[in-house]
């Protein structure tokens, strides 16, 4: 792999980082975001095309992460 795609896949993976850290500082004090189907809740990352899809139980106090969906992707592969 040449340089240039080596530096480009370190700042993907480093963006991809920071905004699952923002994801994470929102659910900390507010783990009853929004409904998106039944008992999951979604929140979208920031500036990637990506849903993160979870179920919060025990009083809030436990967050299950169920996927992080690319949302171009074929939406009947969207977890419910």
């Amino acid at each position: 792999m040449n340089l240039v795609k080596k530096a480009a896949k370190k700042i993907d993976e480093y963006n991809y980082k920071s905004q699952w850290n923002q994801v994470l500082n929102i659910l900390e004090p507010n783990p009853f975001f929004r409904f998106r189907h039944k008992k999951t809740r979604a929140i979208p990352l920031k500036t990637s095309p990506y849903l993160v899809s979870f179920e919060v139980h025990k009083n809030g106090s436990i967050v299950y992460v169920y996927s992080v969906f690319h949302t171009a992707q074929n939406p009947t592969q969207n977890p419910k």
